[in-house]
C-alpha cells in the first residue's frame, strides 16, 4: 500500500491510497470523526505501488494494476492516470471527494462517495470503455467482513473470470462494450525495493520546501 497525503494547513485532509489489488482509494477526513471515502477498482491485481521517478515537480508512481499515475509535489495531486481522463479540483468536501476518474480505456468498478463504501448492500458501478454503466453488488467482487473487505478473487485469471461471469448473469451488464481481457499477471520488478515510505509524496515535498530554504 502507498498513501498520498495532500493535507496542507488550513484545508480538509485528503488521501489517495494505492493498493497491490489495483484500488485506489480516495479518503476524505473532516473532522470530528466524520470521513468519507471512493474506491475505484482498476481490475487488474499486481504488485507493491512504488515511486518510478520525478521530472520537475511531477512524480510518476506505478499502481497496483502496472499503469502510472502522475502527482504534483507542489500540490500533493494527481495531474494524470494512464488510460483514464481524471477531473481534480484542490479542496474535497463530504459529498465531493474532488477527484473524479471520467473514463478509462478499460472497464473499471467505482463504490459510491460515503462511509464505508465496500459493506454489504453497496453498490459498484461496473463502468465500460464505452462509458456505459451498470450497477452490481458489492460482495460480487468484495468478500466482506465485519470491518473489512477483500477481493474475492486470488489471481487476475480468476478476478477475469469472476468478471466474465458477472456480466453475463447480469443483463443491465449485457452490450455495454465490457471486455475484461486486460486483465493479466504482469511481472513485478526483478531488483529487490526499498522498504517503501509510510507518505513517499510528503517526504519529497518536505526534502523539496527544505532545500529551498
Amino acid at each position: 500500500m502507498m498513501k498520498l497525503d495532500s493535507a496542507k494547513p488550513g484545508t480538509s485532509k485528503r488521501n489517495f491510497i494505492l493498493n497491490s489489488d489495483g484500488e485506489l482509494q480516495v479518503f476524505h477526513d473532516g473532522g470530528g470523526n466524520k470521513d468519507a471515502a471512493q474506491i475505484t477498482s482498476l481490475l487488474t491485481k499486481g504488485g507493491n505501488p512504488r515511486i518510478l521517478g520525478q521530472q520537475g515537480s511531477v512524480v510518476t508512481v506505478m499502481m497496483g494494476n502496472g499503469k502510472k499515475m502522475e502527482f504534483d509535489t507542489r500540490t500533493a495531486l494527481p495531474v494524470s492516470m494512464e488510460g483514464c481522463d481524471l477531473t481534480v479540483s484542490p479542496q474535497s468536501s463530504m459529498t465531493d471527494p474532488g477527484f473524479h476518474v471520467k473514463s478509462c480505456q478499460h472497464a473499471i468498478a467505482k463504490t459510491a462517495y460515503g462511509y464505508d463504501p465496500k459493506v454489504r448492500g453497496k453498490k459498484l458501478k461496473l463502468i465500460s470503455p464505452l462509458n456505459k454503466v451498470c450497477e452490481i453488488d458489492s460482495t460480487e467482487i468484495f468478500n466482506v467482513k465485519k470491518n473489512d473487505a477483500a477481493l474475492r478473487f486470488g489471481s487476475n485469471s480468476q478476478f477475469r473470470s469472476g468478471l466474465e461471469n458477472i456480466v453475463k448473469n447480469n443483463s443491465a451488464c449485457q452490450g455495454l462494450g465490457f471486455d475484461f481481457s486486460f486483465v493479466k499477471d504482469f511481472s513485478a520488478p526483478a531488483k529487490a525495493e526499498p522498504a517503501p515510505s509510510a507518505d513517499p509524496l510528503g517526504d519529497l515535498i518536505r526534502e523539496k520546501t527544505s532545500g529551498a530554504q
